[in-house]
């Protein structure tokens, strides 16, 4: 065939429809008559040349399910004078079945159809890879609709019948904006037309009220129509809302958390009832941002609530309301009576309840209103009142947060009332478990020096001890339990006892501190603690001991002083199986030995190392010719300037000349 630039258009035609394996026809409306090309005649399976043309001759080879379709299609192409378009099957002699599309134009003489022209293709292969597309989308999880240029629902899967609530067969066919008219004024029809007019895919997330629900579309264009994927997203959006209010909620939590955080190192600093009071209302207002916070506390008779502190009130209402009867109809005095908590949104709801205070409230500026009772073992001491300038409620985070407060200033308040009554039983502990006065042995001085830290609560875990055993030799001892407090100083008593007990029953240091590592570590009591024990023989200056994890004892010779850094174990209570050397020296006369607690050389300002060093200096300057002088200087010289952080405890012995 000729297609050069001089051929025919007839033959550059049917070139094109040859390449594109399209099949041309034409229809006489008005006679019947039928003409088929070659390609026409192949798709059907006849042969062209026995072709009767006729129309009935046609249809007769269309398939019987799909026989009504075209015709019905057909005769809407001609009542409309239109393009006509439809697919279809054929049932050819050899016993095959292919699908054809067929298109085609009518052509009129006024209102008259009288001729369709048209073309046909072989769409067989593509019908059958869609039917295998259309079985997939079937069990995809998302609604699936596909639509042609006119709107009408060629495919539409299971679950998008479900999600529009329509039955699958009553969709297909039919028009979009026919079968769903309220859509067509919704964002969702915006995006389905915008997709067709820019062929550009589109997505979009929104609220379809027909349906009620929340949907997350997807809309890919093609030339000739529009493929949907639609889900209703209501679980999803529920799920990321609940997810915010509760990263809200964990945000405020640490907030919360962090302010309590401070508070509570600042409370851990405080000692009197004003000073608990004035650190819990700062941080209550700063959190909540409230006008009034106050603690009321109960005297000790439980008749009368007074309040610490009420700042920023004005004057009459403080003069009114600093102390009142526990059975007074008032938020506080009924939040103690009844424990738990009394919470009021507004002003209305406080004077529906207590009416005879209202003037109280406007003087104070007083909407809402919050009051938690202070509980410290297991007994309700007072209330904490929380107010505010504008009506508020407390939400579920603000409620645990002055609950959790609230418990904090209990325990602050009871710790305060504790404190005065600790101190005297402390200085008890302190003057029973150490010893009255120190021993008169024949040839050796003794001095025992013994300063508290200055926390407060006069009584640790330091402690000395000097006594006479059989045969004439001098015990000596000097320990430190770890921490302060009664619980410390009752072990320091337990172990000084124990270590007087063992040293009598005629055990050496070595023994002596291997069994009080042995009773500590079987102690109900969960601590540690450091101990060197050494026995002297005054007449010939035979010295024993033995360290277990305690700074190194000075022996101080002819004006030079020197460690003796022999550690003989671990701490006391660290190894059960543990067991304990011990050294010996002689020890010269005018010499001196310093035993000592950690509390002399350990600060933070400087390392061990740098306070070791310094009392080998101050030792070997002082004069041991006075031992109550010399455990004075030696105090004083190495710790001149430094706030004592831990108890001070020395002991020394002086050889003498018998």
């Amino acid at each position: 065939m000729d297609v050069s630039p001089t051929a025919s258009d007839e033959a550059r035609l049917r070139l094109a429809l040859a390449v594109a394996e399209l099949g041309v026809w034409d229809w006489d409306v008005v006679t019947g008559e039928l003409e088929w090309d070659e390609r026409v005649a192949e798709l059907h399976g006849v042969d062209p040349h026995t072709f009767d043309g006729r129309l009935e001759s046609f249809l007769a080879r269309v398939h019987p399910d799909d026989l009504a379709g075209l015709q019905e299609a057909i005769q809407a192409a001609l009542a409309a004078r239109s393009r006509f378009l439809h697919e279809f099957r054929v049932l050819r002699p050899d016993g095959t079945t292919a699908w054809v599309q067929s298109r085609g134009q009518v052509h009129a003489e006024g209102t008259v159809p009288v001729r369709m022209l048209g073309v046909s293709a072989d769409t067989t292969v593509l019908r059958t890879a869609r039917e295998r597309a259309g079985r997939t989308l079937q069990h995809v999880s998302d609604g699936v609709v596909v639509f042609d240029a006119n709107w009408r629902v060629v495919f539409v899967n299971a679950q998008a019948a479900r999600l529009v609530q329509r039955d699958v067969q009553g969709l297909v066919g039919r028009v979009l904006w026919e079968e769903f008219p309220e859509a067509a004024d919704t964002v969702f029809a915006e995006v389905y037309h915008r997709a067709m007019r820019t062929q550009r895919p589109e997505e979009l997330e929104a609220y379809y009220g027909p349906l009620e629900g929340w949907f997350e579309v997807r809309v890919f264009p093609a030339p000739d129509g529009l493929t949907v994927y639609f889900r209703n997203v209501d679980e999803r959006r529920a799920a990321e809302e609940e997810r915010a209010r509760l990263i809200r909620q964990l945000t405020a939590s640490l907030n919360h958390s962090e302010q309590l955080l401070t508070l509570s190192r600042t409370l851990a600093a405080t000692l009197t009832l004003e000073e608990v009071a004035d650190a819990v209302t700062t941080h209550t207002r700063a959190a909540l941002g409230s006008l009034f916070a106050g603690v009321a506390l109960l005297d000790e008779d439980r008749e009368t609530l007074r309040y610490v502190s009420m700042s920023p009130l004005p004057d009459d209402v403080v003069r009114a309301w600093t102390e009142f009867p526990l059975d007074m109809a008032v938020p506080a005095a009924d939040t103690v009576r009844r424990g738990g908590s009394l919470m009021f949104p507004d002003r209305a709801a406080i004077v529906a309840v207590y009416p005879h205070i209202a003037e109280d409230l406007e003087r104070a500026g007083t909407q809402g209103m919050a009051n938690v009772a202070l509980v410290a073992s297991g007994r309700t001491i007072g209330a904490l009142t929380v107010t505010w300038a504008e009506p508020h409620t407390c939400d579920e985070e603000e409620t645990r947060f002055l609950d959790t407060l609230a418990g904090q200033c209990a325990q602050a308040i009871e710790r305060s009332r504790l404190f005065t009554r600790q101190q005297g039983v402390a200085e008890t502990l302190q003057r029973a478990i150490l010893p009255e006065r120190l021993p008169t042995v024949p040839g050796v001085a003794l001095a025992a020096c013994y300063e508290a830290a200055g926390h407060g609560v006069d009584v640790g875990g330091d402690w000395y001890d000097a006594f006479e055993l059989p045969g004439g030799l001098l015990a000596l001892v000097v320990g430190d339990v770890a921490g302060h407090g009664i619980p410390a100083a009752a072990v320091m008593g337990q172990l000084r006892n124990a270590g007087r007990a063992y040293a009598l029953d005629g055990h050496g240091p070595g023994a002596v501190v291997t069994r009080l590592n042995r009773l500590l570590c079987h102690s109900a009591r969960s601590t540690c603690a450091t101990v060197v024990c050494a026995t002297l023989d005054p007449a010939t200056g035979a010295l024993r001991w033995s360290s277990a994890g305690h700074p190194p004892p000075v022996l101080v010779d002819a004006g030079s002083a020197r460690l003796l850094e022999r550690v003989h174990g671990p701490l006391l209570g660290a190894d059960p199986a543990a067991g304990f050397e011990e050294s010996a020296l002689d020890l010269a006369e005018g010499a001196t030995l310093l035993l000592y607690t950690d509390g002399l050389v350990e600060h933070r300002s400087r390392g061990i190392g740098a306070g070791l060093d310094e009392l080998l200096g101050v030792v070997a300057a002082a004069s041991t010719s006075d031992l109550d002088g010399f455990c004075d200087e030696v105090v004083a010289g190495v710790l001149p300037q430094l706030r004592r952080e831990d108890d001070v405890c020395l002991l020394a012995v002086t050889r003498r000349a018998s």
